[in-house]
């Protein structure tokens, strides 16, 4: 209200444009002069009500105004994920040109692109990072025995260790490879199926850690998934929210607990894999960023070879290469589904005032029908 006791409207209306330029503010005063609306709309207000204001109006008006202000945030993070995408292309072009340059890389261009996207993803950890490190340092250390040459046994363990890793890396490649060129079959199956299998990824996915830090749920069973239809392929399904799971597994602190939720809205079948993360991300120098996955790459955590984060999980027997959710999308996608990451906030807890931060995953597939009470059933209770 431009007429408030404690503060002018007009001063208000400055203040939180200074601290925040995009909000959307609405105004409410009984001042109805030309001048004084030009003014105040020379501010930067969304919207000037004239008192008395009709309920419905407000209520309309404030409802634009959030989705303008939703509609600003996308397009803001889409910018930012663009210009990610930019930096990574410049990169990727400059790496290229400085390769050709030195003649040293004369594959086809899609060798090219395959190398430059690995890179990154196969220097670290164990694989072919390491291996080629342990190489470096066999020709700088061999010892020359006449016509032989004596290495440490410790090194050629390392190689050993390492040349199998590269070759499951290989091996794992080859499976993608298959996979993103051939159709899934699928049959008819319930609700009530499907839930059978989300419980079989469970299983293999605890049974993955080789120390049981988190502990997985499933929401309760309904009897309405019996009535539910869809086309889907069990094992493809499994593997897929198995890759979630494990996904959730490595992200989350530890003695945390992974949600698995399943429920129908809309002619769609969804799957949500919830899992808790720190509020922050350490970025290293003293700088943190927004935990979880921010909007801005809630697209690109899908993307071949993109990785977040760049850690090593000791506890899991897994390759580790930036591959997982690229996997996961594809499956779904394949099923005629879809798939989508974002950072929700859960206040269910009292006692932690800025609520915990959860990362969600929600798969949904298409019904080939609806129960036939035609209601959501969706589900936050857990069981086992």
């Amino acid at each position: 209200d431009l007429e408030m006791p404690e503060v002018g409207g007009q001063e208000l209306i400055r203040d939180v444009k200074a601290r925040e330029s995009d909000a959307e503010i609405i105004v409410e005063t009984c001042h109805n002069e030309s001048e004084v609306i030009i003014d105040v709309m020379k501010n930067g207000v969304y919207d000037y009500l004239i008192k008395p204001i009709d309920l419905n109006e407000l209520l309309l008006k404030v409802q634009r105004a959030v989705e303008t202000a939703y509609l600003k945030k996308v397009h803001r993070a889409s910018e930012k994920e663009r210009t990610i995408r930019l930096e990574n292309q410049l990169n990727w072009l400059k790496w290229m040109h400085e390769r050709s340059q030195s003649g040293a890389f004369d594959k086809t261009a899609k060798e090219k692109a395959l190398f430059y996207n690995l890179r990154t993803s196969l220097t670290q950890g164990s694989g072919f990072g390491q291996l080629i490190s342990v190489l470096l340092f066999i020709l700088e250390s061999a010892q020359q025995n006449g016509d032989k040459y004596e290495i440490d046994k410790n090194i050629m363990d390392m190689v050993r260790e390492n040349t199998y890793t590269a070759s499951r890396i290989i091996d794992s490649l080859n499976e993608i490879d298959i996979l993103l060129g051939q159709e899934i079959k699928t049959e008819e199956m319930t609700a009530a199926d499907v839930r059978n299998i989300l419980q079989e990824a469970m299983k293999e996915a605890e049974d993955s850690q080789k120390h049981h830090d988190n502990h997985i749920v499933i929401s309760e069973n309904k009897e309405s998934f019996k009535e539910l239809l869809l086309n889907c392929n069990a094992d493809q399904l499994k593997r897929a929210i198995k890759e979630l799971l494990l996904n959730a597994m490595k992200f989350s602190p530890k003695g945390t607990t992974i949600s698995l939720l399943l429920s129908h809205n809309a002619g769609k079948l969804n799957i949500n894999v919830l899992n808790e993360v720190k509020a922050t991300r350490d970025l290293g120098n003293g700088k943190t960023a927004e935990g979880g996955i921010p909007l801005e790459y809630q697209n690109l955590v899908f993307e071949p070879f993109f990785r977040l984060e760049h850690s090593v999980f000791e506890n899991f027997d897994t390759l580790d290469i930036g591959m997982g959710l690229n996997i996961v999308r594809t499956i779904v996608e394949k099923l005629g589904g879809s798939i989508a990451a974002s950072n929700v906030r859960d206040y269910t807890d009292w006692k932690l005032q800025e609520g915990r931060l959860l990362v969600d995953f929600e798969v949904q597939l298409p019904l080939l029908n609806e129960a036939k009470s035609g209601q959501t059933a969706a589900t936050s209770s857990s069981s086992r």
